[in-house]
């Protein structure tokens, strides 16, 4: 009998160690992209922690909804697990965005050069700066269309010809300022309209 419980706890333990062997970097992978994104949205595009995390993550995966996101503003750090599992933490870094941290303290990074940033022109339809190549009409019945879309939740529309701003628009808590995670679509990263 003590033979057969004893081999029934080890088969236990096994299981339970194969279980969190396998579960575990899977729960880190989906804490990882939540801790991470919650990172960019809270600390470089400066939103607000309890929208992120109402609004963020919804309709990516019903496990998402399961995974718990704790900022702590003093730190600029977003912890994230599910369920104790999975645990991952990001860090923002002035200059240089989240980064995912594994283990003891970040490595420090060099110096950032100096950032040159070029204002747009405008060349909007009321200005004496309007297009007589563009179709203005046309770009606002896209832009209403691409709002209207409660599924995609569009936050904003920047349009650019010939390097003027032809057309913006922003949805509510966002506007010029804002800093948006885009991507592979601009194929940079953060990318910031400035005046």
């Amino acid at each position: 009998m003590k033979r057969g419980l004893l081999i029934a706890a080890t088969v236990v333990v096994a299981a339970l160690a194969v279980s969190w062997a396998t579960i575990n970097p899977l729960a880190a992978v989906g804490a990882g992209y939540m801790a991470k994104i919650a990172c960019s949205e809270i600390f470089v595009a400066g939103r607000d922690p309890a929208t992120v995390k109402s609004v963020e993550f919804n309709d990516i995966s019903p496990v998402f909804d399961h995974i718990i996101l704790r900022e702590d503003t003093e730190r600029r750090t977003v912890s994230a697990s599910l369920y104790g599992l999975g645990r991952t933490r990001a860090i923002y870094r002035e200059g240089y965005g989240c980064t995912l941290m594994r283990g003891g303290a970040p490595s420090a990074l060099p110096p950032l050069p100096p950032i040159q940033e070029k204002a747009l022109p405008h060349a909007m339809a009321n200005s004496s700066a309007a297009r007589d190549d563009v179709d203005y009409a046309a770009i606002d019945r896209a832009i209403e269309t691409a709002f209207a879309d409660d599924v995609a939740a569009t936050r904003a529309i920047l349009i650019v010809k010939d390097g003027a701003i032809i057309a913006e628009r922003y949805a509510d808590g966002f506007d010029a300022e804002t800093r948006f995670l885009s991507w592979s679509m601009a194929k940079s990263g953060w990318t910031r309209r400035t005046r």
